[in-house]
């Protein structure tokens, strides 16, 4: 809890009395390997603050072809945005793919901050644009970067993605096939 209240604090300056209203909201929750964090056509209610552990956001095509989006590991938020901000479906699923611990935001506290903390949505508008740019980033190299290149950074940004999660689901990430992941990374070495 108090990792994330540092995190926030370093966004933009918290009073004591801000900090003594996001510890009286905030908790902790596990999560198991394989557990999903948010399902397809849920809600999303909650934002997790990952303490440790990695989730996965994936989709399935109209063929039931299973694609992963991106990881999200310690230090970062899981949420859809979307369904979080328009009270609407999600349109994807966030799985667990390691044990995991996070800091959990309901809405109501989301709701309470809002009203109670002085610069609450100056931190959030802060967090999303970056959050956003940073998608809109990893977007583009997904379409621009030859499979190799987009393993190349896999490894500089995310190591503990490699070297924890099955081949199989690095390989749907990267848009590649088992047996070229394996090409690619003797060729890394």
């Amino acid at each position: 809890m108090e990792s994330l209240i540092k995190f926030f604090d370093q966004v933009e300056p918290l009073s004591e009395n801000s900090k003594d209203i996001l510890r009286s909201f905030l908790y902790t929750e596990k999560l198991k390997k394989g557990n999903f964090f948010l399902e397809l056509g849920t809600i999303c209610n909650k934002i997790g603050f990952v303490k440790s552990g990695i989730i996965r956001v994936q989709f399935f095509n109209e063929m039931g072809e299973e694609f992963t989006r991106y990881f999200i590991g310690e230090g970062h938020f899981a949420v859809d945005l979307t369904s979080f901000n328009d009270k609407t479906p999600s349109k994807e699923y966030l799985q667990a793919l390691t044990d995991m611990e996070l800091v959990m935001i309901t809405r109501e506290a989301m709701e309470c901050f809002a009203a109670n903390i002085s610069n609450w949505n100056s931190i959030i508008r802060k967090l999303t644009e970056k959050a956003l740019l940073e998608k809109l980033k990893l977007s583009n190299e997904m379409v621009l970067d030859d499979a190799y290149t987009r393993y190349q950074k896999l490894m500089e940004r995310q190591p503990e993605i490699v070297q924890r999660i099955p081949l199989n689901i690095i390989a749907s990430y990267l848009g590649v096939s088992q047996y070229t992941l394996s090409r690619i990374r003797k060729r890394y070495r």
